[in-house]
C-alpha cells in the first residue's frame, strides 16, 4: 500500500515537473527523487526479506543481489546526476 501511495505521489511529480519545469541538460530533480524512491523501495525490501526467518543463506537468493547490484549502482551514480546541470559546459567539452 505504501509503494502505491508513492508511486502515485512520484507520478504527479513528474508530471507536474514536466509542464512546469524548463529542462537545461538533465532532469536532476526528477532524478534524484527518483533515486530516492527506490533507495526507500529497497528498504522495504530488505525489511520484508529480513523479517522473515529462515534457514538458507542472504546469498543463496537471486533477488537479493539483484536489489543489491541496484542499490551500488544508484549510490555510486547519485551525485553525478544531482549535480549534472551544475557542471560547466567548457567542462564537458574538455
Amino acid at each position: 500500500m505504501i509503494i502505491l501511495a508513492f508511486s502515485l505521489i512520484f507520478s504527479a511529480f513528474i508530471i507536474l515537473y514536466f509542464f512546469t519545469a524548463k529542462v537545461q541538460r538533465i532532469d536532476s530533480v526528477p532524478i534524484g527523487v527518483e533515486t530516492i524512491l527506490i533507495f526507500s523501495y529497497i528498504c522495504m525490501f530488505f525489511y520484508q526479506y529480513f523479517k522473515k526467518i529462515e534457514n538458507d543463506h542472504i546469498y543463496n537468493d537471486p533477488g537479493f543481489w539483484c536489489v543489491t547490484g541496484i542499490l551500488v549502482y544508484l549510490r555510486s551514480t547519485f551525485f553525478f546526476n544531482i549535480l549534472g546541470n551544475s557542471i560547466s559546459k567548457d567542462y564537458i567539452t574538455n
